[in-house]
């Protein structure tokens, strides 16, 4: 597996050009451009950073969200910046890194997916942070990457017959994704929810939520609830863009300030 050591620093502009030496040449003669013209192309594409004014920074990898197949072979990694950034890499066979998102993208935390009882609930959360949060709760849970709204249609064949309940951020994108995803498991899913969790500040996620002292077991009824309702209502779930309400669990043995806050 290609290591991290220096490439774990990623150079802002400055010495970009002189580092790229040949390569950028034969982008130039490729394109059948100049130099600055090939410099401008591999910034679009993603494949450098985009050129930012002031004096140059080195971005540092704070955290590596790898993205596995059904047989546990990585296939890329999310890569998180500080400050704050995404990047996507995948093996370039030669012991390295390729900069680059893959043809082939998969949800995240896919092989526990796969091995997790058919009629366990699995959360659908909006970023890997999230995932991993609800993994060390003992939770099935998973996400795309790039954020909310990218999620693949695709991705709801690795769903089927399954429970699935997705879990907004506290936000409208979050909304969105979170409809969009339930909308993609129409007649693939067993039964699927959306489930707001009540109480999170604004772009307020489930991390936030078991912070604030959220437990597994609170969480699991409260999925019991939403997919119980879901199942009453049909398969006529809202849609993306539908401006209906999304019904809010209300938990019976917590306040009634905090239906699903911790």
């Amino acid at each position: 597996m290609p290591g991290h050591g220096r490439s774990d620093l990623i150079e802002q502009p400055g010495a970009v050009a002189h580092r790229l030496d040949g390569r950028l040449d034969l982008t130039a003669l490729t394109l059948r451009t100049d130099r600055r013209g090939a410099l401008e192309w591999l910034r679009e594409r993603g494949f450098i950073a985009p050129r930012k004014r002031g004096r140059p920074a080195t971005r540092r990898i704070v955290a590596i969200y790898p993205y596995r197949d059904a047989h546990g072979t990585l296939l890329y990694e999310v890569v998180r910046l500080e400050p704050k950034d995404f990047r996507v890499r995948m093996p370039d066979g030669k012991g390295s890194w390729a900069w680059r998102r893959p043809e082939t993208r998969v949800p995240y935390r896919l092989p526990e997916l796969l091995a997790a009882e058919l009629d366990e609930p699995v959360f659908i959360v909006e970023g890997e942070k999230d995932v991993d949060a609800l993994a060390q709760l003992g939770l099935v849970a998973t996400t795309n990457d790039g954020g909310a709204g990218k999620w693949p249609a695709a991705f709801a064949d690795y769903l089927a017959g399954r429970r699935v309940v997705a879990i907004p951020d506290n936000d409208i994108a979050g909304e969105r994704h979170a409809r969009q995803v339930v909308a993609s498991l129409r007649g693939v899913a067993a039964t699927a929810a959306v489930l707001p969790l009540d109480g999170l500040p604004p772009k307020g996620d489930v991390s936030d939520w078991i912070a604030a002292g959220g437990t597994a077991e609170q969480l699991r009824h409260l999925a019991e609830r939403a997919l119980a309702e879901a199942a009453v209502a049909g398969p006529d779930a809202p849609a993306e863009g539908d401006t209906r309400p999304t019904i809010i669990i209300n938990d019976p043995d917590r306040d009634h300030h905090q239906r699903s806050r911790p």
